[in-house]
């Protein structure tokens, strides 16, 4: 595996990758094609059965350049005080 210096703790570094891990395993069991709900309560699944605390479709408000463009509802995963996103769709 290809791995690149990161300046990010090792531990926000290890909770990324079991992400993607939780991510790819989902991917390879259900294929593409599936609307994002499926996909979004498998993710949780196995967050779960992996241990990842996570918040299930919290709001976060998206803005560019100073103006709120709106809001969309995604997983968050924290490690600490950061904060990550997770889409749930393909």
């Amino acid at each position: 595996m290809l791995r690149i210096n990161s300046t990010l703790p090792t531990e926000t570094e290890e909770l990324i990758a079991r992400i993607i891990g939780c991510s790819i395993t989902v991917h390879r069991a259900l294929g593409p094609g599936l609307l994002e709900t499926p996909y979004s309560r498998a993710v949780g699944l196995e967050f779960d059965h992996c241990g990842i605390v996570y918040t299930r479709e919290k709001e976060i408000e998206v803005s560019y350049r100073g103006q709120v463009l709106g809001s969309v509802r995604n997983f968050v995963c924290g490690v600490g005080e950061r904060l990550g996103s997770v889409r749930s769709s393909p």
